[in-house]
């Protein structure tokens, strides 16, 4: 009986909806004041996390480099790094007649040895593909490969372009009928400044 006089008592009181609606319609007002502060500041925060992170995204994600530079860098890992056994050419005449079946003279092969250099071996591989002339040369424990392959067409660009894949840093270029790679671990540029010597000369 009791709960019922309480039902009653409560139900016969008038609310005052009028003060609910003004606290609720204040409420929204002053969310819409503050939504274009909040959504700047995220914005913000949101920038400021992408620009921090980005030496750490393009850590995760490196550059992709192109597929032949990408397998010039693994063979001269593979082979000069992990001194896979491989059968190479090793004396001046020999590597001479090799090159000479991949259309490079002896006088060119020679020119083409890097200032401080000298020609250690060479071999025939395959790169994407394509058959190339890889030869080897060494400056103290400093070695870097390069890859000579026949170009099918004369190419028309001849930039030097640079990439680096792990340790190996790689820089190539096409010449009229070749295009050459250069593959090192040396550092400040090497690959770089060995293509730009051959670039003069092919």
């Amino acid at each position: 009986m009791l709960d019922d006089e309480l039902k009653t008592a409560i139900l016969s009181e008038r609310a005052d909806t009028a003060a609910l609606n003004r606290r609720v319609m204040q409420q929204i007002r002053g969310d819409a004041v503050r939504w274009p502060d909040r959504w700047l500041f995220a914005a913000a925060g949101i920038a400021a996390i992408f620009i921090a992170g980005v030496p750490a995204w393009f850590a995760l994600f490196p550059v992709r480099v192109d597929g032949t530079f990408a397998a010039a860098a693994n063979d001269h890992h593979i082979e000069l790094v992990d001194l896979q056994p491989r059968k190479w050419r090793t004396g001046l005449t020999e590597i001479a007649d090799l090159a000479a079946q991949e259309g490079l003279s002896e006088t060119q092969l020679t020119a083409l040895t890097p200032a401080g250099y000298h020609l250690e071996q060479g071999k025939r591989c395959r790169l994407g593909g394509r058959i190339y002339l890889h030869l080897v040369y060494s400056s103290g424990p400093a070695r870097l490969s390069m890859f000579i392959g026949l170009r099918p067409q004369p190419a028309t660009d001849r930039r030097i372009q640079t990439a680096d894949s792990g340790k190996e840093h790689i820089a190539g270029f096409a010449a009229e009928s070749f295009d050459l790679l250069v593959v090192t671990r040396q550092p400040g540029g090497e690959a770089g400044k060995v293509a730009r010597h051959a670039a003069t000369l092919l």
